[in-house]
């Protein structure tokens, strides 16, 4: 079934492929463009004795080319194209509308999702510079900031507490219990359920959950998320997780890198061990 677009939704996405995040349908327009190639074949086998396919023949060959004009303007539009263009930079488009092909989500989610994406969730910023209907901008919330979706999906400071956290440990929690079955240790009985013991140890490995390291320098970033300490092969892994908003990716995973490095070199020298700095950084909206 294909979900109601939102008010002030982007009607050419309807016609854009859905590993594009795109709606899937077809226009007339593309309809049109499939039987011309189609019978392009039968056109060019029957021209030698029919006038008909050889008129068809020759139209085609000098028909102008254009560009698709549907995609330059949901790329150009400044709306509707702001997720786009930042996610085009730094993922796989077609990875991160898989969702869209997944049965795991309701018409009605997807929907929302799609709508948020495009700006166009009836927000006090929308509500204030595109309807008109309202004269501050500003968030319901903490009451400083101008209200859009970056801002109340990763920026407000009353949501920082707790939504954004539980977010954050959601992520972390799925990648805690990879790492236990990869070494055999115990892990939560349920995926969103109870939050994982500080310490997880046997014989081959242990990990440390969000758990705080002595260091002999001042180290500021001393509280890793996750770190899996490898007992045979004396290797000690630093694992963040960041859940940003998309566009700003590739720079949460260079921060997280530089803020590791430091505990990385305290810890070789005094647990005698090899470290390695992995950053988690998942797109808000490709998880």
């Amino acid at each position: 079934m294909l979900e109601a677009p939102k008010p002030k939704s982007d009607t050419t996405k309807l016609y854009i492929d859905r590993k594009y995040g795109g709606r899937g349908l077809k226009s007339v327009q593309q309809t049109v463009k499939e039987e011309e190639q189609s019978i392009k074949p039968y056109a060019a086998s029957m021209a030698t004795s029919d006038k008909l396919p050889a008129d068809f023949q020759l139209a085609a060959l000098t028909m102008e080319l254009r560009p698709d004009d549907e995609e330059i303007d949901w790329h150009t539009k400044p709306l509707h194209g702001a997720y786009h263009r930042p996610i085009s930079e730094v993922g796989d488009l077609c990875q991160t509308y898989m969702w869209l092909n997944r049965g795991n989500l309701t018409t009605n989610k997807k929907s929302l999702i799609r709508a948020a994406q495009q700006q166009v969730l009836p927000t006090r910023q929308l509500q204030t510079k595109v309807y008109h209907t309202r004269d501050n901008p500003r968030c319901r919330l903490c009451k400083y900031a101008p209200e859009t979706i970056q801002h109340i999906t990763s920026g407000c400071e009353q949501l920082a507490g707790n939504a954004y956290t539980e977010r954050h440990n959601h992520v972390a929690g799925v990648v805690y219990r990879s790492l236990c079955d990869e070494y055999g240790l115990n892990k939560p009985q349920h995926r969103g359920g109870g939050t994982p013991c500080k310490v997880n140890e046997n014989d081959h490995a242990k990990i440390l959950w969000d758990l705080y390291i002595r260091t002999d320098k001042h180290v500021l970033a001393n509280q890793p998320d996750i770190v899996v300490v490898d007992k045979e092969n004396r290797k000690a892994t630093l694992i963040g997780i960041a859940v940003p908003n998309d566009h700003i990716i590739a720079r949460e995973e260079k921060e997280m890198v530089e803020k590791n490095h430091l505990l990385g070199e305290d810890i070789e020298k005094c647990w005698d061990v090899r470290t390695t700095v992995i950053p988690v950084v998942i797109g808000l909206w490709l998880q």
